[in-house]
């Protein structure tokens, strides 16, 4: 792989900061950071990672590759593996919660899915995917966050479940006593508590909604979901362990990647921050997608809570719990009490896709050298397609310039969502619309002030910050990508996403971003990430602004 480190960067800058602030050039600079820490993924095998010094993961996701891109003489039919005991035994508990259609059900299985094979018959077929079978039976059911705090883990492969389940006689065990013997406390739709057996959480699949179930299939939906459901993770289990064989333990990498990508998740984003110098040192970072567990995090953490006051918006996301944030250095904050939420609603309008907590919009008075000025600092998390980034700088913009006479400047951390290939259709951001846009031109209003972007000037082919590719231990294998095209294929999410933008009449750029997917200011190019140290799929942004208006 080839390596850039950011401390090694040429330094640059345009205009003439030096001669229009008062102050030396480091105390015009402005030190930026913006992040998309990531949301945490249910499923721990989704993506390709990077375990460090663990060949067994490389291993055991090549195997799974080969068997169900062609599986031979391993294509047993499904009784083989979810055995006519464990239905019978799903069959009687089914009847005790009183769902129609039992027999019916009972039917399908001994003409039809019994004698399907794992992976043609049933984890290939399309037609079941389209129904929803398994799909949404997993939705309610894979992670259950409770009303009293937990976590609740279906038993299955694609989860962060913990127990071992190390043949399948365990695993239905296991899976049993959770779907009918295990109670949760959930809110229901009108805001009350209910004490219900995740069984019950099990709702019918309307044909209005999903036209590919039959009218017989819909009237039955939740006892057919509820065997999918069990062939599908028995299926999972079956095929981990026959790939893993004696050499590697599927368990124990299973408990790294949760480690890594759930448990100590936000302990690896403060470690991170706090211990490489041009992060603990910056004088501002743009957060995305924080979870309320970072922000307590972050105040308990001593370090950084002394050198960083954390800004977050009022509306935040309780539901996804995914929030964006800026945090300001006590050094460069010149009156914590003068900081101003800009609520930029109205500027937006109804039909923008920004949901609560993704955009954070803040006017901040900051020292630059011995002068004091009023910033707008703004870090946001775009829509998957990118089509609420141009609107929702515009809306920055424009409550920008209503902030004082003249306008305040704007310095914005922001995941754009942007692609690197265009899509003939729009329905993609495109990232050269996007930078075009910046300056004035493209989809932007022309009135606005002009924006520049930190990558100004570099080579675009450098301006990517993820890559990461679907495995083919997800349901949707029409997007897997085998484990040798990850950096070659269309399906691989290898795109210009994060950016951060600033006023052009008032900022230079005294160093040009870089990227850093390690933790440690560097960037491997073409290594899956997150990894076992790094706990985020979008690489940390950098870069650094000059100062070169006297306000």
């Amino acid at each position: 792989p080839r390596w850039a480190r950011a401390g090694g960067m040429f330094k640059c800058f345009k205009g003439s900061a030096e001669e229009e602030g008062d102050g030396p050039p480091g105390e015009l600079d402005l030190e930026c950071v913006s992040w998309n820490l990531a949301a945490i993924n249910n499923n721990p095998f989704e993506y390709y990672v990077t375990l460090e010094n663990e060949p067994g993961y490389e291993q055991l996701m090549r195997a799974v590759e080969a068997f169900i891109d062609n599986p031979g003489e391993g294509d047993i039919p499904l009784s083989s593996v979810f055995t006519a005991a464990m239905f019978d035994r799903l069959l009687i508990a089914m009847a005790q919660q009183g769902w129609s259609g039992i027999d019916k059900v009972a039917d399908m299985w001994r003409e039809d899915f019994s004698k399907r094979t794992l992976i043609k018959g049933f984890l290939k077929d399309k037609e079941l995917g389209a129904k929803r079978l398994a799909s949404m039976p997993d939705r309610v059911t894979n992670t259950i966050n409770t009303t009293d705090g937990k976590v609740v883990y279906r038993p299955t492969v694609i989860n962060n479940y913990q127990q071992e389940m190390r043949d399948l006689g365990s695993w239905f065990d296991q899976w049993y006593q959770f779907m009918f013997a295990t109670e949760v406390s959930i809110k229901g739709k009108r805001g009350d508590i209910k004490q219900q057996k995740v069984c019950e959480l099990l709702q019918p699949i309307p044909r209005s909604k999903y036209p590919a179930i039959t009218e017989e299939e819909e009237a039955i939906s939740i006892p057919l979901q509820m065997l999918v459901q069990a062939l599908f993770d028995a299926v999972l289990v079956h095929i981990m362990n026959a790939c893993a064989g004696p050499s590697v333990n599927w368990h124990e990498l299973k408990l790294q990647l949760c480690r890594a990508l759930v448990l100590n998740k936000q302990d690896s984003v403060l470690r991170v921050l706090a211990e490489y110098p041009g992060y603990s040192g910056a004088d501002v970072i743009f957060l995305q997608e924080a979870a309320g567990a970072f922000v307590e995090a972050f105040r308990a953490h001593e370090l950084l809570n002394s050198r960083f006051v954390l800004l977050a918006p009022k509306a935040i996301d309780h539901v996804r719990d995914q929030n964006s944030v800026v945090l300001v250095a006590r050094s460069r904050l010149a009156d914590e009490a003068q900081v101003e939420e800009f609520d930029v609603s109205a500027a937006l309008g109804s039909a923008v896709p920004v949901a609560d907590g993704d955009l954070a919009t803040f006017a901040v008075p900051l020292h630059f050298g011995s002068r004091t000025a009023r910033v707008v600092l703004a870090s946001f998390h775009g829509d998957t397609a990118g089509l609420s980034s141009l609107p929702v700088t515009d809306a920055v913009r424009r409550a920008a310039s209503a902030g004082a006479e003249g306008g305040l400047p704007i310095v914005m951390g922001m995941d754009a969502n942007s692609q690197r290939r265009q899509d003939p259709k729009g329905a993609t951001l495109y990232v050269g619309d996007f930078v075009a846009a910046l300056s004035g031109g493209g989809q932007s209003d022309a009135t606005l002030a002009p924006l520049e972007h930190s990558w100004e000037g570099e080579d675009t082919t450098k301006w990517h910050t993820t890559f990461n590719a679907r495995t083919f231990l997800q349901p949707q294998l029409n997007k897997a990508v085998r484990f040798e095209e990850r950096a070659t294929s269309n399906l691989t999410d290898c795109h210009p996403k994060d950016f951060i933008v600033f006023s052009q009449g008032s900022f230079g750029i005294a160093r040009h971003a870089v990227r850093d997917n390690t933790g440690r200011g560097e960037f491997v190019e073409e290594m899956d990430f997150p990894t076992s140290t790094f706990p985020s799929d979008h690489a940390i942004v950098s870069a650094a602004l000059r100062w070169k208006s006297a306000l």
